[in-house]
């Protein structure tokens, strides 16, 4: 499951983008990950839990460099 939220602020046709409720939601998405009800997390490799982690810092539009 990737993340979800309200990331834009603003009227309609955009807004800025709200860094700081993307990162939220992004760290509440890798907290349900990792501590949430047992789902497939617990079974991947480690490179495919990182590109979990990268395709939703893209989904958030949130930076890919050394994101914590």
């Amino acid at each position: 499951m990737f993340g979800g939220g309200n990331f834009m602020m603003g009227g309609e046709g955009g807004g800025e983008f709200d860094a700081d409720a993307a990162w939220a939601t992004f760290y509440d998405w890798l907290d349900q990950q990792v501590f949430g009800t047992p789902g497939d997390w617990h079974t991947l490799s480690g490179p495919q839990r990182f590109e979990r982690v990268m395709d939703e810092l893209r989904i958030l539009g949130l930076p890919l460099a050394a994101p914590w």
